[in-house]
Formats: C-alpha cells, structure tokens, sequence
C-alpha cells in the first residue's frame, strides 16, 4: 500500500535518466473501482505535464517512466487526488458524518487504484515526514496511533470536478447525517451545491439544515429559492428564526 503523501514531489526519470519534473497530482477514474489513469508532473517552470499510467515503469526512490512516453489530458470522468479529493470534506457512510481527508490510500498490488483514504491524525504526520518519529516516541509510553482508514466503498465525496455533488445512489445515508453536520459542511460550499444537497432531503428535513444554518446563510440561501418554495420551508423553521 502506498500513501499520495508519500509519492507527492518524488522525481519523474525516463527509464534512461532524463528527468522530466516532480510527481504534482494523480488522476483517476471516477467509477466503483478509482483506478489511477495518469500522472501529472510539474518541471522547473511550473509546466505541468500529463502522462498516461500505462507509461510507468516502477516507483522506488524515484519514479521511473518510459524513454518515448506520450502525453494525455484529463477526461470528463476523471479526477485529480490533489484537486478534487485530498483535503476534501467527504461523507462517512459508514459512521454518517462528515469527515476531512489527510491522505489517499493507494493500491499497488497488480494494478494503482484509489483504496480508500486515511481521515486520522496520521495522515497528517505523514505529510510532515515525521509519522515514524512521532510514533517511536509514541512507543516509549505505550501509546499507539494508527491510520483511521475508510476504503472507497464507505466514502461519497460530497463535492468533486467542476463543482458538481455527486452522491451516487447514497441519498439514505445523506439523510442519517445529523443536520448540524451538514449545516456545517454546507456554510463551507456555494448556493447552487448546497440547493443540489438540499434537494435530496425532504422538506421536513432540509428545514432542520437551514435552521443549523447561520443566518446570513441562510438569507442568501433562501432567497435562491422561488418564492412559494421558500415559503414552506420558513414556515417550518423555528418560530424565532
């Protein structure tokens, strides 16, 4: 298993030592099974540059990609890690609630594939290079801290490629997410994604959203709304609201 925190900034050689730049992104493919499609590398200028997966060779120290590599770009149902994932608020559906992700794990077994992302403090020691220190020391208390791991079938991304919410077929799990949670994830995200998120919700319950709502937000938000539409859910939020 490999960490992105891991591969991010590695250097790119041809198979015969040229070096094309450092490893900036990963993209994969948006599907029940995220297999990684390309590598995206960055030179000296800050020039990114796409390279289909099918050209690497090995990742050791370096990351080793074929003499006459090709170049590609990103497709319509492709993502980056860095991008549209890492970093990301994402759905737990397993514990129904809204988690950060510090880290991406990566299969590397046969084939390279999203398997699922690290939510847990280590995640973030990972990307200080610091992780193996910190848990020797860890060690010498009897303290242990490990990966708090979720493989991509008990995760939804909430907000991904050009600002679209995919939720796939997962709209009971969104409805477990305690309204203040979800209040929460929405006050970081624009109108049109958190209309898009309210819709899947009854109005009983995208009620319960706005009202864990700050009111500014909830001025904007309701005044996207058409005005019969609007009407019903103020008249079922809280009467001082």
């Amino acid at each position: 298993m490999l960490y992105f925190s891991e591969l991010k900034g590695k250097r790119v050689l041809t198979e015969d030592g040229i070096f094309v730049g450092k490893l900036d992104d990963l993209i994969f493919l948006l599907s029940e099974k995220p297999i990684l499609t390309k590598l995206v590398i960055k030179d000296a200028n800050k020039q990114e540059t796409i390279i289909p997966f099918i050209d690497l060779k090995k990742i050791n120290n370096d990351i080793k990609i074929k003499k006459n590599y090709i170049t590609g770009k990103l497709e319509a149902n492709e993502l980056y890690i860095l991008k549209n994932l890492l970093d990301k608020q994402i759905i737990d559906l397993k514990g129904n609630k809204i988690v950060r992700v510090n880290d991406i794990a990566i299969q590397d077994k046969n084939e390279f594939y999203v398997a699922g992302v690290d939510i847990g403090f280590l995640g973030i020691l990972r990307w200080f290079k610091i992780e193996k220190i910190i848990s020797q020391v860890l060690n010498l208390f009897k303290l242990k801290i490990s990966s708090n791991f979720l493989s991509w079938t008990e995760i939804q991304p909430l907000e991904l490629a050009r600002g679209k919410v995919q939720l796939k077929n997962k709209e009971e799990k969104l409805k477990k997410v305690p309204p203040e949670d979800l209040a929460d994830y929405l006050e970081t995200t624009n109108v049109a994604n958190a209309q898009r998120i309210l819709k899947i919700l009854d109005e009983k319950q995208a009620a319960e959203v706005i009202n864990s709502l700050n009111l500014n937000f909830q001025l904007v938000l309701l005044r996207h709304y058409p005005p019969a539409k609007a009407a019903i859910l103020i008249n079922l939020l809280e009467v001082d609201e």
